[in-house]
């Protein structure tokens, strides 16, 4: 047998080696109450808005009462977990090093993977949600009627756009 045929088969399976012995990252998506897959969970984020209410305290004394002073909404956007839509990292370390970085925020969101975050995402969500904030105190989010203090979810069509805005209830 001539020799460089031999020779591929055992290069062949020295790569096929090597390969199998790579360190890998992989991502997994969970559902609900999935115990079992193992790696580090994480969830995906939702957009949220918290509505406050402040009214200020009248000013002047007891016996003659202030006009009465007009309440102060606060709008703000917040990321919440959900719980249903999950993920595990799994590392799995091979030949050589691995050097992976996962850091999660609140115990829940992924705000890093092996590399950092684009420096401009905090600015764009601070900017979005100046948006929202206008967009509210201006009625535009709102049912017909009084944004009330509360909890509201953001829902979204199909094109990624807000199509409402709705309470969020505890059942």
């Amino acid at each position: 047998m001539h020799r460089s045929s031999l020779l591929l088969p055992a290069f062949s399976f020295a790569a096929m080696l090597l390969l199998a012995a790579c360190a890998e990252v992989k991502v997994t998506p969970i559902v609900a109450g999935d115990a079992k897959t193992p790696g580090v969970r994480f969830y995906r984020p939702e957009p949220y808005l918290l509505v406050t209410k402040e009214t200020p305290k009248p000013a002047g004394d007891a016996a003659q009462p202030a006009a009465n002073p007009q309440p102060t909404y606060t709008v703000k956007l917040i990321w919440l977990p959900n719980y249903v839509v999950g993920y595990a990292i799994n590392v799995t370390p091979g030949l050589g090093t691995s050097d992976t970085t996962i850091k999660l925020q609140d115990g829940w969101q992924l705000v890093e993977l092996g590399s950092k975050i684009d420096p401009k995402v905090p600015e764009t969500i601070t900017a979005v949600s100046g948006l929202l904030k206008e967009a509210a105190t201006a009625g535009i989010l709102s049912a017909p009627g009084e944004m009330k203090p509360g909890l509201y979810r953001l829902e979204f069509d199909a094109d990624g756009h807000v199509s409402s805005v709705n309470p969020v209830t505890m059942k």
